[in-house]
């Protein structure tokens, strides 16, 4: 077991960086739509 520990750990890191990304994946792209709306309401 004491062998598995450093891999788990180092699988445990990559998902949580991949979970992290996609997070913020979606996030960027919601704020984006919210910023494409702000600016057509400003041009009319």
């Amino acid at each position: 077991m004491e062998n598995y520990a450093g891999l788990i750990e180092l699988i445990f890191v990559f998902v949580m960086l991949g979970v992290g990304w996609l997070v913020l994946d979606r996030q960027g792209k919601r704020l984006d739509r919210a910023r494409e709306a702000r600016e057509r309401d400003q041009d009319r």
